[in-house]
């Protein structure tokens, strides 16, 4: 009589729970954790996920200038600037005619720095934004 054989592979429990806590950003902030568990035989994998969303005016007393969007890390604030602005509040204009950004082809060209931005004037032959 022929012998048969068979495997089994066990797959025990696959989970996710989602909670929404309270986070330490005010107002419209929420932090997200998802936790998934997958148990195959005798291996157990746990992937634990965790967001923080906030908004522009998140955190309260601390200033983000020219529309910068502030977040909590490491129970300080930060503020993400906008392109031609820096600083811990972004309140510093950058001068981006520091890295010759309009001359890179256009040698002649000439750079001025404006308040969040920059301009070129290119000469000759050169057009564009970047005199190029």
């Amino acid at each position: 009589m022929p012998t048969t054989s068979s495997t089994s592979t066990q797959m025990t429990t696959t989970s996710t729970t989602t909670s929404t806590t309270s986070s330490p950003l005010p107002s419209t902030a929420n932090t997200t954790t998802s936790k998934a568990t997958t148990s195959t035989g005798q291996t157990t994998t746990t992937i634990r996920t965790t967001t923080a969303t906030a908004s522009p005016t998140a955190c309260g007393s601390m200033t983000c200038l020219h529309a910068a969007y502030c977040w909590l890390s490491n129970d300080t604030y930060k503020c993400a600037c906008v392109v031609g602005f820096t600083g811990s509040s972004c309140d510093t204009d950058v001068d981006e005619c520091m890295d010759s950004i309009c001359s890179r082809r256009d040698s002649s060209a000439a750079c001025k720095n404006l308040y969040g931005s920059f301009n070129c004037s290119c000469s000759g032959d050169w057009t564009g934004d970047l005199c190029d």
